[in-house]
This record gives structure tokens, sequence and C-alpha cells, in this order.
């Protein structure tokens, strides 16, 4: 947090970016709060993945977005670094996952510019992407 503060400190002067910490099941925001809402790298650390993407849906207004950037299980268990505690999550995982929680995938990209690969997922609340109100 210290690290993006000191990047971002423009950004939080001018009240257009709040860094807050907390836990992805029980996230510190009231509902329908957010307009976006950007996952990287995080489903590998969450004991509940389900509960951590409906807490998001919760926070994330009708027209909201979620953007979801992770790698897929093989691609991670390419690297060392998934002897740390890490929980490699596959597309189908990830996909049912964001399906039980809620969400709609409007797009879907695998991208591999940094030599290993990793997918970025665009999705919306089912209400918002199917024209309906909660």
């Amino acid at each position: 947090r210290r690290r993006a503060a000191a990047r971002h400190g423009e950004a939080i002067a001018d009240g257009r970016l709040r860094l807050t910490d907390g836990v992805a099941e029980t996230l510190p925001y009231a509902s329908r709060a957010m307009d976006r809402v950007l996952l990287v790298n995080t489903l590998y650390f969450c004991d509940d993945p389900l509960g951590a993407l409906r807490e998001v849906r919760r926070v994330l207004r009708p027209d909201g977005r979620l953007v979801l950037a992770y790698r897929p299980a093989e691609r991670m268990r390419q690297l060392h670094v998934t002897q740390y505690d890490f929980r490699p999550r596959d597309d189908e995982e990830v996909l049912g996952l964001l399906a039980e929680s809620g969400f709609e995938v409007l797009a879907m990209e695998m991208c591999s510019d940094d030599g290993v690969g990793y997918c970025c997922v665009v999705a919306a609340p089912w209400d918002a992407a199917s024209g309906g109100g909660l």
C-alpha cells in the first residue's frame, strides 16, 4: 500500500483515488458504491473466491464493470512463485465463479506479452448486461 500511495500521491490528493485495506470477502464499502472494480492477481489468495466475487458484485453499481486479470493454472505452474501458498485457478473455474456470483462475461482475452501469459476478463453484473435492474 505504501508503494501505491507514493506512486499515486497526486490522484489521492485530488480525491480521484482512495486506498483502503480490507479483506476481499468483506469489502469496507456500501452496496452499489463502485463504478469499476479491478482485480489483478488476487483470486489465488482468496480462501473463498466465490464469496470475494459476490462481495465485488455487491459493491458494484448495476451498470458497473469488473476487470479481472489472472494467470490460468497451467501458466502459474510455470512460475516459481507457486510454491508460496498460491491457489492456481483454471479458466473453467474462474468462469464458473463469475457466473455463480452473478456476473456475465462481456470479454475475455488471453495475453502473452510477458512471456508467460495471463487472462483478462471484463464482466458486468448479470442484470446490467441484460438491461434489467435489481
